[in-house]
């Protein structure tokens, strides 16, 4: 998809209003006066854990208009029935009014569940009028900074939250009815894109989930070819004959990593050295940054100097045990990572890869609370050696489906932020729809 701003006309007529300069044709409205309002309430008890009726709470408003149901509560169909209000319908909008997501909203574009409601923590607005007022530019008013700054400005109470009242007076820009299906056709173009992308995003990661189950069996061969892989029964289950099983202490090296304490001021002020925690490895496979530092102090009293070069592999070993990932910068890290450094014969991308896939339960000390590895388990787990150059392939092709998510991922990010560009533009009259060229839709 391609927009396109032509030249705009310097001679539109804008007017002063309550939300700043906006063209002349535009009102500005309460919402009561052109918005329904509905809440809706729990059963005794709580919800249920399976059912016919989704409940829908603030926690299932996601932050980009959409809606989570990873954690999916109910209620009965008869209770449901003997709702008088908040009962969802298509193209609903709801809005969290209380608690730590207030503000946040979501429309309802559809829902494969024939039945949906709100509880008590979660407002339906409706248009009154679809002939005046259109439900998805609605939507985008409140997701926007000027639905979400009146928010900010109601919100009061001791556990903090927006009333009816507050949002009966919030104050929303209403251009004509053609121009409003205009500026929602744009946004929601580019929604229905970014959604697509997240699809490609979750069917690549599935892919890659039932590839890597493929190559760590049968290695680097097609699907025709499987049958010809002759495999050995091993003790961690079926590989191809020329693979060993080796324990991981018996080809790599690995380092500890130390917290410094915490109340030891001179080790956390003026930090100038990154310093990894298992936080820092969760948003990619290469840690450009921490969110901590140490300070020089630290670094020779708790490290004696020695530093984690970048290109390091990293493995956690309590907690989330076995997540792995590669410094992108020179670093230190706590004593829930190890830095591995791996033999000749062993390719660290193969293990960066391999070592996820691994059943650290049993390996697990079972006298410590949590999930946690010590040293002489560490040593013990057993990994898959193939051949080095086949090693190498299965990391080159896993490697190729990252750099593909991560294209998406890009791509997804990129969206997300001409979503929010063109949200403000458009609903401050910033541009003009008629300003836009939308092409390769």
């Amino acid at each position: 998809m391609q927009i396109n701003l032509k030249a705009q006309n310097k001679h539109e007529e804008y007017k002063e209003t309550e939300l700043g300069l906006l063209p002349k044709e535009w009102e500005v409205v309460r919402l009561e006066e052109v918005a329904d309002f509905e809440t809706g309430k729990r059963m005794k008890g709580g919800a249920l854990k399976n059912g016919e009726v989704i409940s829908l709470g603030g926690e299932h408003i996601g932050n980009f208009g959409n809606i989570s149901l990873i954690e999916t509560k109910y209620i009965s169909k008869k209770f449901y029935d003997s709702l008088k209000q908040g009962k969802i319908q298509k193209n609903d909008i709801i809005i969290c009014k209380d608690g730590a997501k207030t503000g946040k909203v979501a429309y309802i574009k559809e829902f494969s569940i024939k039945y949906m409601a709100v509880n008590e923590h979660v407002f339906i607005i409706r248009s009154k009028n679809l002939q005046k007022l259109n439900n998805y530019f609605l939507f985008c008013v409140i997701f926007s900074e000027i639905g979400q700054s009146q928010v900010k400005k109601a919100y009061h109470g001791l556990i903090g939250g927006i009333t009816r009242n507050d949002i009966h007076n919030f104050k929303i820009p209403l251009p004509p009815l053609e121009e409003q299906h205009a500026i929602g056709f744009v946004l929601s173009t580019i929604q229905f894109a970014k959604e697509k992308t997240e699809q490609v995003i979750q069917a690549t990661k599935e892919f890659k989930k039932s590839l890597m189950k493929h190559l760590f069996t049968y290695g680097p061969v097609s699907l025709e070819d499987v049958k010809k892989v002759k495999l050995k029964e091993t003790e961690i289950g079926m590989v191809p004959e020329e693979w060993e099983v080796v324990r991981l202490g018996e080809i790599v090296e690995y380092n500890l990593g130390r917290t410094p304490p915490r109340n030891e001021k001179a080790s956390w002020e003026n930090g100038i050295f990154p310093w990894v925690s298992i936080a820092d490895m969760r948003e990619n496979n290469v840690i450009s940054y921490t969110k901590e530092m140490i300070s020089n102090y630290a670094l020779k009293k708790y490290f004696k100097n020695r530093i984690s070069k970048k290109g390091t592999l990293l493995m956690s070993f309590k907690l989330t045990i076995g997540r792995t990932a590669f410094l992108g910068i020179d670093a230190t890290h706590n004593e829930a990572i190890i830095s591995i450094y791996p033999q000749k014969n062993l390719n660290k991308n193969f293990l960066f890869y391999y070592l996820p896939t691994v059943d650290y339960s049993k390996y697990m000390d079972k006298a410590v609370k949590g999930n946690t590895l010590n040293k002489s388990k560490i040593d013990k787990i057993k990994i898959l050696l193939p051949p080095l150059p086949i090693q190498q392939k299965i990391a080159e092709i896993l490697s190729t489906v990252d750099e593909k998510i991560q294209a998406e991922e890009n791509k997804k990010k990129a969206l997300e932020e001409l979503f929010k560009s063109m949200l403000h533009n458009l609903m401050t009259a910033k541009i003009r729809v008629k300003d836009l060229v939308i092409e390769d839709v």
